[in-house]
């Protein structure tokens, strides 16, 4: 749902299942864009002028001028598939700001696998890591959805597909009894540890941290919009983003719409 903020007042994220977090806000897979995408139909719908969407569009400027500005803090890769997403959904002229408040930072532990391991990816950062450090592509892969398995299948591994949340595909992994161990390249914040969950599970785990997301402050456009007059869309994919947002808009004026 939507949480608003009036400029008056803290605002506050509301959860929506199904989530990638184990019980968090949702990630930065591609089944959470759809997610949010359905949120937002929701919510929008009757209120502002949406493309393809059947919303209400019968005098398109004056739509236009009504609304909300969508302000994407993800990491740059992510935050521009989803503003093309949204936009394809929504209209081609809707205005999208991307200010990430994360940029990633490749890690380089050594990973010591025998090449035999079940190598799980919970994200299409954790591929693009894991690629950087591991040369071999013969890994067996988990992957917790259809686009983290897409840019693990063109990485050149060989994928086998979760049903899109982590608890679901430790539960998928677990049922299949692997005969080797798994591994479980991951970022420095995570809200699901599949490493635990697996060993719980009966399931020999190990585990790294492979990249890390540095904080990044608000862009100017992004900040100047929040001093606005005019409704700012926000979704939040994480609860790291959530937080540093929090930070960042703690001096928000215009009215904020959060989609978590």
């Amino acid at each position: 749902c939507l949480a608003i903020h009036d400029g008056r007042q803290d605002f506050a994220t509301a959860r929506l299942q199904p989530n990638h977090g184990g019980g968090r806000v949702v990630t930065t897979a591609l089944e959470a864009n759809d997610v949010m995408l359905s949120l937002m139909v929701l919510q929008l719908r009757g209120s502002y002028g949406a493309g393809n969407t059947g919303l209400a569009n019968h005098n398109p400027t004056l739509e236009a001028r009504r609304r909300p500005v969508l302000l994407l803090t993800r990491p740059e890769a992510a935050a521009k598939r989803f503003a093309e997403q949204f936009r394809a959904r929504f209209g081609e002229d809707w205005r999208v700001i991307l200010s990430p408040l994360m940029a990633t930072r490749w890690l380089s532990p050594s990973l010591q696998l025998s090449g035999d391991e079940h190598v799980i990816f919970t994200s299409e950062t954790a591929v693009r890591a894991f690629a950087r450090l591991e040369v071999r592509r013969s890994f067996q892969t988990w992957c917790v959805g259809e686009h983290t398995a897409k840019v693990a299948a063109l990485a050149g591994f060989n994928v086998l597909t979760g049903p899109g949340d982590a608890r679901g595909l430790v539960g998928q992994i677990a049922k299949s009894r692997p005969e080797t161990a798994c591994f479980w390249p991951h970022g420095a914040d995570t809200a699901f540890d599949i490493a635990r969950a697996l060993m719980l599970a009966g399931v020999r785990t190990s585990s790294a941290i492979v990249y890390d997301q540095m904080a990044r402050p608000l862009s100017t456009e992004a900040s100047e919009v929040l001093r606005q007059a005019c409704p700012v869309l926000v979704p939040l994919f994480s609860t790291r983003s959530a937080a540093l947002f929090a930070e960042e808009g703690r001096c928000a004026t215009a009215p904020l719409l959060i989609a978590a």
